[in-house]
Protein backbone atom coordinates (compact mmCIF):
# COMPACT_ATOMS: atom_id res chain seq x y z
CA UNK A 1 0.00 0.00 0.00
CA UNK A 2 2.78 2.40 0.90
CA UNK A 3 4.56 1.88 -2.42
CA UNK A 4 1.37 2.30 -4.44
CA UNK A 5 0.44 5.47 -2.57
CA UNK A 6 3.90 6.95 -3.07
CA UNK A 7 3.91 6.27 -6.82
CA UNK A 8 0.43 7.76 -7.16
CA UNK A 9 1.33 10.86 -5.17
CA UNK A 10 4.53 11.57 -7.07
CA UNK A 11 2.78 10.94 -10.38
CA UNK A 12 0.08 13.41 -9.38
CA UNK A 13 2.67 15.98 -8.35
CA UNK A 14 4.50 15.68 -11.65
CA UNK A 15 1.32 15.70 -13.71
CA UNK A 16 0.06 18.79 -11.95
CA UNK A 17 2.68 20.95 -13.62
CA UNK A 18 1.80 20.12 -17.21
CA UNK A 19 0.43 17.23 -19.18
CA UNK A 20 3.56 16.62 -21.19
CA UNK A 21 6.53 18.03 -19.31
CA UNK A 22 7.71 18.62 -15.76
CA UNK A 23 8.14 22.13 -14.43
CA UNK A 24 10.11 23.67 -11.65
CA UNK A 25 7.24 22.59 -9.51
CA UNK A 26 8.03 19.01 -10.22
CA UNK A 27 10.85 18.87 -7.77
CA UNK A 28 9.12 21.38 -5.58
CA UNK A 29 5.89 19.46 -5.09
CA UNK A 30 5.37 22.47 -6.18
CA UNK A 31 6.85 23.81 -4.72
CA UNK A 32 4.08 24.79 -5.42
CA UNK A 33 7.33 25.72 -6.20
CA UNK A 34 8.74 28.60 -4.40
CA UNK A 35 7.92 32.21 -5.05
CA UNK A 36 10.35 33.77 -7.49
CA UNK A 37 10.78 37.05 -5.65
CA UNK A 38 11.24 37.93 -1.97
CA UNK A 39 8.07 38.40 0.03
CA UNK A 40 9.44 41.49 1.78
CA UNK A 41 9.11 39.22 4.76
CA UNK A 42 10.90 41.34 7.38
CA UNK A 43 7.67 43.02 8.48
CA UNK A 44 5.47 39.98 7.96
CA UNK A 45 3.46 38.63 10.87
CA UNK A 46 1.46 35.88 9.16
CA UNK A 47 2.00 33.01 6.76
CA UNK A 48 -0.55 32.09 4.10
CA UNK A 49 -0.14 28.59 2.72
CA UNK A 50 -1.71 26.29 0.17
CA UNK A 51 -1.98 22.61 1.07
CA UNK A 52 -3.16 19.58 -0.85
CA UNK A 53 -3.58 15.82 -0.99
CA UNK A 54 -3.51 16.05 -4.83
CA UNK A 55 -7.32 15.87 -4.87
CA UNK A 56 -8.39 18.72 -2.59
CA UNK A 57 -6.50 22.01 -2.21
CA UNK A 58 -7.09 24.58 0.52
CA UNK A 59 -5.70 27.81 1.96
CA UNK A 60 -4.70 28.34 5.57
CA UNK A 61 -2.79 30.82 7.72
CA UNK A 62 -0.30 30.68 10.57
CA UNK A 63 0.41 33.44 13.09
CA UNK A 64 4.21 33.61 13.14
CA UNK A 65 4.45 34.94 16.70
CA UNK A 66 2.10 32.52 18.43
CA UNK A 67 2.21 29.79 15.75
CA UNK A 68 -1.55 29.56 15.95
CA UNK A 69 -2.93 27.72 12.93
CA UNK A 70 -6.09 28.53 10.98
CA UNK A 71 -6.53 25.69 8.48
CA UNK A 72 -8.96 25.20 5.62
CA UNK A 73 -10.06 28.83 5.32
CA UNK A 74 -10.86 28.60 1.61
CA UNK A 75 -10.94 25.97 -1.12
CA UNK A 76 -8.52 26.61 -3.99
CA UNK A 77 -9.01 25.35 -7.55
CA UNK A 78 -5.90 23.14 -7.57
CA UNK A 79 -2.15 22.84 -8.33
CA UNK A 80 -1.97 26.02 -6.31
CA UNK A 81 0.79 28.51 -5.56
CA UNK A 82 0.42 31.52 -3.24
CA UNK A 83 2.54 34.64 -3.42
CA UNK A 84 2.35 38.03 -1.75
CA UNK A 85 3.24 41.03 -3.94
CA UNK A 86 4.27 44.57 -2.95
CA UNK A 87 0.67 45.78 -3.36
CA UNK A 88 -0.09 43.82 -0.18
CA UNK A 89 -2.33 41.26 -1.84
CA UNK A 90 -1.86 37.51 -1.81
CA UNK A 91 -2.13 36.00 -5.28
CA UNK A 92 -3.17 32.41 -5.87
CA UNK A 93 -1.94 30.90 -9.15
CA UNK A 94 -3.64 27.66 -10.14
CA UNK A 95 -1.51 25.90 -12.68
CA UNK A 96 -1.88 23.22 -15.35
CA UNK A 97 -5.46 22.14 -15.90
CA UNK A 98 -6.87 24.97 -13.76
CA UNK A 99 -5.33 28.17 -15.24
CA UNK A 100 -7.02 30.56 -12.84
CA UNK A 101 -5.51 33.49 -10.94
CA UNK A 102 -7.13 34.84 -7.79
CA UNK A 103 -6.21 37.98 -5.83
CA UNK A 104 -7.00 38.19 -2.11
CA UNK A 105 -6.85 40.95 0.44
CA UNK A 106 -5.17 39.17 3.38
CA UNK A 107 -7.73 38.12 5.94
CA UNK A 108 -10.62 38.22 3.50
CA UNK A 109 -10.36 34.69 2.17
CA UNK A 110 -14.04 34.10 1.52
CA UNK A 111 -14.18 36.25 -1.61
CA UNK A 112 -11.22 37.15 -3.84
CA UNK A 113 -10.79 40.68 -5.16
CA UNK A 114 -10.88 39.13 -8.60
CA UNK A 115 -10.67 35.72 -10.25
CA UNK A 116 -9.43 35.52 -13.84
CA UNK A 117 -9.01 32.62 -16.25
CA UNK A 118 -5.77 32.85 -18.22
CA UNK A 119 -6.22 29.93 -20.59
CA UNK A 120 -7.96 26.79 -21.73
CA UNK A 121 -6.27 24.23 -19.50
CA UNK A 122 -2.74 24.39 -20.91
CA UNK A 123 -1.67 27.98 -20.17
CA UNK A 124 -0.16 26.86 -16.84
CA UNK A 125 0.58 30.17 -15.05
CA UNK A 126 3.85 29.73 -13.16
CA UNK A 127 4.70 33.12 -11.72
CA UNK A 128 3.37 36.64 -11.21
CA UNK A 129 5.11 39.93 -10.46
CA UNK A 130 4.05 43.55 -10.05
CA UNK A 131 6.21 45.72 -12.31
CA UNK A 132 5.82 49.25 -13.63
CA UNK A 133 2.32 49.43 -12.12
CA UNK A 134 1.08 46.30 -13.91
CA UNK A 135 0.75 42.61 -13.11
CA UNK A 136 2.90 40.33 -15.27
CA UNK A 137 2.19 36.61 -15.55
CA UNK A 138 4.56 33.98 -16.93
CA UNK A 139 2.91 31.02 -18.67
CA UNK A 140 4.60 27.63 -18.82
CA UNK A 141 2.40 26.47 -21.68
CA UNK A 142 2.76 29.53 -23.90
CA UNK A 143 5.41 31.83 -25.32
CA UNK A 144 3.61 34.93 -24.08
CA UNK A 145 3.81 36.95 -20.91
CA UNK A 146 0.44 38.33 -19.90
CA UNK A 147 0.04 41.89 -18.63
CA UNK A 148 -2.93 42.48 -16.31
CA UNK A 149 -4.65 45.45 -14.71
CA UNK A 150 -3.80 45.12 -10.98
CA UNK A 151 -7.15 46.54 -9.89
CA UNK A 152 -9.47 44.39 -11.98
CA UNK A 153 -7.34 41.51 -13.21
CA UNK A 154 -8.29 42.32 -16.80
CA UNK A 155 -5.72 41.16 -19.34
CA UNK A 156 -4.58 44.34 -21.11
CA UNK A 157 -1.55 43.19 -23.07
CA UNK A 158 0.62 40.28 -24.05
CA UNK A 159 4.31 40.06 -24.88
CA UNK A 160 5.27 37.53 -27.56
CA UNK A 161 8.57 35.84 -26.73
CA UNK A 162 8.30 32.94 -29.17
CA UNK A 163 11.83 33.55 -30.45
CA UNK A 164 13.06 32.01 -27.20
CA UNK A 165 11.25 28.71 -27.73
CA UNK A 166 13.19 25.58 -28.57
CA UNK A 167 12.18 22.09 -29.60
CA UNK A 168 8.43 22.08 -29.04
CA UNK A 169 8.03 25.78 -29.86
CA UNK A 170 7.28 26.59 -26.21
CA UNK A 171 9.83 28.37 -24.06
CA UNK A 172 8.39 27.22 -20.69
CA UNK A 173 8.61 30.48 -18.72
CA UNK A 174 8.95 29.36 -15.13
CA UNK A 175 9.89 32.47 -13.13
CA UNK A 176 9.54 36.25 -13.33
CA UNK A 177 11.32 39.08 -11.53
CA UNK A 178 10.92 42.87 -11.60
CA UNK A 179 14.02 45.04 -11.57
CA UNK A 180 13.01 48.72 -11.83
CA UNK A 181 11.47 49.01 -15.33
CA UNK A 182 12.60 45.55 -16.47
CA UNK A 183 10.84 42.21 -16.27
CA UNK A 184 13.22 39.26 -16.07
CA UNK A 185 11.70 36.04 -17.49
CA UNK A 186 13.39 32.65 -17.05
CA UNK A 187 12.76 30.02 -19.75
CA UNK A 188 13.46 26.32 -19.15
CA UNK A 189 13.12 25.23 -22.83
CA UNK A 190 12.19 21.55 -22.47
CA UNK A 191 11.87 18.88 -25.12
CA UNK A 192 8.40 17.31 -24.60
CA UNK A 193 9.54 13.92 -25.87
CA UNK A 194 12.37 13.51 -23.39
CA UNK A 195 11.49 16.02 -20.61
CA UNK A 196 15.06 17.27 -20.99
CA UNK A 197 15.97 20.89 -21.29
CA UNK A 198 17.48 21.98 -24.57
CA UNK A 199 19.01 24.98 -22.89
CA UNK A 200 17.92 27.75 -20.62
CA UNK A 201 17.49 31.47 -21.14
CA UNK A 202 17.07 34.59 -19.04
CA UNK A 203 15.12 37.17 -21.06
CA UNK A 204 15.04 40.88 -20.21
CA UNK A 205 11.81 42.70 -21.19
CA UNK A 206 11.33 46.46 -21.14
CA UNK A 207 8.21 47.01 -19.02
CA UNK A 208 7.34 50.22 -20.90
CA UNK A 209 7.74 49.10 -24.51
CA UNK A 210 6.74 45.47 -23.82
CA UNK A 211 9.68 44.25 -25.91
CA UNK A 212 12.62 41.98 -25.15
CA UNK A 213 15.85 43.94 -25.00
CA UNK A 214 18.38 41.25 -24.09
CA UNK A 215 18.78 37.58 -23.22
CA UNK A 216 21.40 35.33 -21.68
CA UNK A 217 21.96 31.59 -22.02
CA UNK A 218 22.31 29.65 -18.78
CA UNK A 219 22.76 26.00 -17.83
CA UNK A 220 19.91 23.60 -18.76
CA UNK A 221 16.51 23.60 -17.03
CA UNK A 222 17.12 26.64 -14.78
CA UNK A 223 15.16 26.93 -11.52
CA UNK A 224 15.95 30.35 -10.11
CA UNK A 225 15.85 32.14 -6.77
CA UNK A 226 16.54 35.73 -5.74
CA UNK A 227 20.16 36.28 -4.78
CA UNK A 228 20.20 37.05 -1.03
CA UNK A 229 22.72 39.93 -1.26
CA UNK A 230 22.75 41.09 -4.89
CA UNK A 231 19.43 42.19 -6.47
CA UNK A 232 21.08 42.19 -9.90
CA UNK A 233 21.86 38.47 -9.71
CA UNK A 234 19.95 35.23 -9.43
CA UNK A 235 20.76 31.89 -7.82
CA UNK A 236 20.35 29.20 -10.49
CA UNK A 237 19.63 25.51 -9.89
CA UNK A 238 20.22 23.62 -13.13
CA UNK A 239 19.83 19.99 -14.14
CA UNK A 240 17.13 17.43 -14.81
CA UNK A 241 14.77 15.89 -12.30
CA UNK A 242 15.92 12.65 -10.73
CA UNK A 243 19.24 12.57 -12.59
CA UNK A 244 21.71 14.32 -10.31
CA UNK A 245 23.31 16.19 -13.21
CA UNK A 246 22.68 19.71 -11.93
CA UNK A 247 24.62 22.42 -10.17
CA UNK A 248 24.19 25.71 -8.34
CA UNK A 249 25.46 28.83 -10.11
CA UNK A 250 24.73 32.55 -10.11
CA UNK A 251 23.89 34.72 -13.12
CA UNK A 252 24.62 38.46 -13.29
CA UNK A 253 21.58 40.21 -14.77
CA UNK A 254 23.66 43.16 -15.95
CA UNK A 255 26.32 41.21 -17.84
CA UNK A 256 24.64 37.84 -18.39
CA UNK A 257 27.70 36.07 -17.01
CA UNK A 258 26.96 32.77 -15.27
CA UNK A 259 29.39 31.71 -12.57
CA UNK A 260 31.23 28.45 -12.37
CA UNK A 261 29.33 25.84 -10.31
CA UNK A 262 29.26 26.48 -6.58
CA UNK A 263 27.90 23.03 -5.71
CA UNK A 264 26.93 19.84 -7.56
CA UNK A 265 23.88 17.61 -7.13
CA UNK A 266 25.96 14.51 -7.77
CA UNK A 267 27.99 15.14 -4.62
CA UNK A 268 24.85 14.74 -2.51
CA UNK A 269 22.72 12.32 -4.54
CA UNK A 270 19.81 14.73 -4.85
CA UNK A 271 17.97 17.08 -7.15
CA UNK A 272 18.17 20.61 -5.72
CA UNK A 273 14.63 21.88 -5.18
CA UNK A 274 14.38 24.83 -2.76
CA UNK A 275 16.49 27.65 -1.36
CA UNK A 276 16.32 30.10 1.56
CA UNK A 277 18.98 32.43 2.93
CA UNK A 278 19.60 34.80 5.85
CA UNK A 279 22.59 36.77 7.09
CA UNK A 280 25.25 34.95 5.08
CA UNK A 281 23.77 31.50 5.56
CA UNK A 282 21.69 29.37 3.20
CA UNK A 283 19.47 26.33 3.45
CA UNK A 284 19.15 24.17 0.35
CA UNK A 285 16.67 21.35 0.06
CA UNK A 286 16.83 18.47 -2.38
CA UNK A 287 15.02 15.22 -3.08
CA UNK A 288 16.80 11.93 -3.56
CA UNK A 289 16.94 10.73 -7.14
CA UNK A 290 14.25 8.08 -6.49
CA UNK A 291 12.00 10.66 -4.75
CA UNK A 292 11.77 8.60 -1.55
CA UNK A 293 13.46 11.06 0.79
CA UNK A 294 14.41 14.71 1.18
CA UNK A 295 17.65 16.21 2.43
CA UNK A 296 18.18 19.65 3.96
CA UNK A 297 21.70 21.01 3.55
CA UNK A 298 23.23 24.18 4.96
CA UNK A 299 25.99 26.39 3.61
CA UNK A 300 27.95 29.53 4.31
CA UNK A 301 27.33 31.82 1.34
CA UNK A 302 31.03 32.67 1.10
CA UNK A 303 32.41 29.14 1.19
CA UNK A 304 29.48 27.28 -0.41
CA UNK A 305 30.38 24.04 1.35
CA UNK A 306 27.10 22.14 1.67
CA UNK A 307 26.61 20.05 4.80
CA UNK A 308 23.63 17.73 5.30
CA UNK A 309 22.02 18.38 8.68
CA UNK A 310 18.39 17.24 8.43
CA UNK A 311 16.56 14.47 6.61
CA UNK A 312 12.91 13.77 5.88
CA UNK A 313 11.94 10.17 5.15
CA UNK A 314 9.51 11.17 2.40
CA UNK A 315 9.26 13.35 -0.68
CA UNK A 316 8.76 17.10 -0.32
CA UNK A 317 10.10 20.10 -2.20
CA UNK A 318 8.16 22.76 -0.38
CA UNK A 319 10.32 25.25 1.50
CA UNK A 320 10.16 29.06 1.67
CA UNK A 321 12.26 31.59 3.52
CA UNK A 322 10.30 33.71 5.99
CA UNK A 323 11.05 36.53 8.43
CA UNK A 324 13.53 36.45 11.30
CA UNK A 325 15.93 34.03 9.64
CA UNK A 326 13.43 31.18 9.52
CA UNK A 327 12.76 28.86 6.62
CA UNK A 328 9.49 26.92 6.61
CA UNK A 329 9.25 23.38 5.28
CA UNK A 330 6.03 21.79 4.09
CA UNK A 331 6.13 18.35 5.70
CA UNK A 332 4.42 15.47 3.88
CA UNK A 333 2.35 12.68 5.36
CA UNK A 334 4.75 9.93 6.37
CA UNK A 335 3.56 6.36 6.40
CA UNK A 336 4.73 3.37 8.39
CA UNK A 337 6.15 0.33 6.67
CA UNK A 338 3.13 -1.71 7.80
CA UNK A 339 -0.06 -0.70 6.06
CA UNK A 340 -2.12 1.27 6.63
CA UNK A 341 -0.48 3.17 9.45
CA UNK A 342 0.58 6.81 9.44
CA UNK A 343 3.90 7.56 11.10
CA UNK A 344 3.28 11.31 11.17
CA UNK A 345 0.71 13.67 9.62
CA UNK A 346 1.56 16.54 7.26
CA UNK A 347 2.46 19.93 8.67
CA UNK A 348 4.68 22.99 8.81
CA UNK A 349 8.20 22.82 10.24
CA UNK A 350 10.16 25.95 11.13
CA UNK A 351 13.89 25.73 10.42
CA UNK A 352 16.51 28.11 11.80
CA UNK A 353 18.72 29.05 8.84
CA UNK A 354 21.79 30.26 10.74
CA UNK A 355 21.71 27.42 13.28
CA UNK A 356 20.82 24.85 10.62
CA UNK A 357 18.29 23.01 12.77
CA UNK A 358 14.54 22.67 13.26
CA UNK A 359 12.99 25.43 15.35
CA UNK A 360 10.30 23.94 17.54
CA UNK A 361 7.92 21.07 16.91
CA UNK A 362 6.06 20.40 13.68
CA UNK A 363 2.69 22.13 13.39
CA UNK A 364 0.27 19.53 12.04
CA UNK A 365 -2.04 20.46 9.16
CA UNK A 366 -4.96 18.66 7.56
CA UNK A 367 -3.26 18.49 4.12
CA UNK A 368 0.38 18.67 3.07
CA UNK A 369 1.58 22.31 2.63
CA UNK A 370 2.81 22.88 -0.90
CA UNK A 371 3.33 26.66 -1.14
CA UNK A 372 3.89 29.41 1.41
CA UNK A 373 4.04 33.20 1.45
CA UNK A 374 4.10 35.89 4.15
CA UNK A 375 2.24 39.12 4.85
Amino acid sequence: MKGAWFVAAVTAALAGCTASKPSSDTADADTGSSPSAPDDAVEATTMAFASTDYTVTSLGTLDLATRALADGLAALPGDAVVKRLPDGRVYNLNRFGYDVIRAYEPGNWGSPVFEVSVGDGTANPHDIVLCNGELWVGLYGSNSLLVMNPDTGAIVNGVDLSEYARGDDIAEFDALYCREDRVIAVAQQLDPATFRSEGGSVVVVDADTKRATNSFDVRPNPKTHPHPTNPDALIVFSGHYGEGDGAITTVDLATGIESEPLAYEADHGITFSAFAAHDGHAVIMGTTLDYTATKVLCADLDAWELVERYAISAYTGSMTGGPNGTAWIGMPTRYTEDEPGIESPPGLQAFDIAECRPDGAQIDTALAPSSMTFY
